[in-house]
């Protein structure tokens, strides 16, 4: 017997650029928060002379996501086999630690 499956947006759906993820192991499950970081730079251009000193980062939770175990083994072998793809035809992804040795300077490897 053959059904037909159809696909379709929430309501809610919108696309975001997410900068960070936050989260972790649950009793059962894994949870993690999707954020966006964007940078205000109203209050830097107020004033004669623009003054960076007082930008300011804005960070939203844009979703909490609650995922089976069986799933996010899943979502995690998706996201490795991308990767693997994206640094072929990229080159290799630093390291958080990396970019932020290499912004303070240091040469560790």
């Amino acid at each position: 017997m053959s059904s037909d499956v159809v696909a379709k947006h929430d309501e809610k759906y919108k696309e975001a650029f997410i900068t960070t993820v936050v989260g972790g192991l649950r009793n059962g499950y894994f949870e993690y928060d999707l954020i966006t970081e964007t940078t205000d730079f109203e209050n830097a251009m107020k004033g004669e002379t623009y003054n960076f000193t007082k930008m300011v980062a804005k960070r939203t939770i844009q979703m909490k996501v609650l995922i089976p175990p069986i799933a996010f083994k899943d979502v995690v072998n998706l996201f490795m086999s991308q990767i693997t793809d994206y640094e072929k035809v990229f080159g290799r992804i630093p390291t958080q630690q990396e970019i932020e040795d290499k912004k303070a300077g240091s040469d560790l490897k």
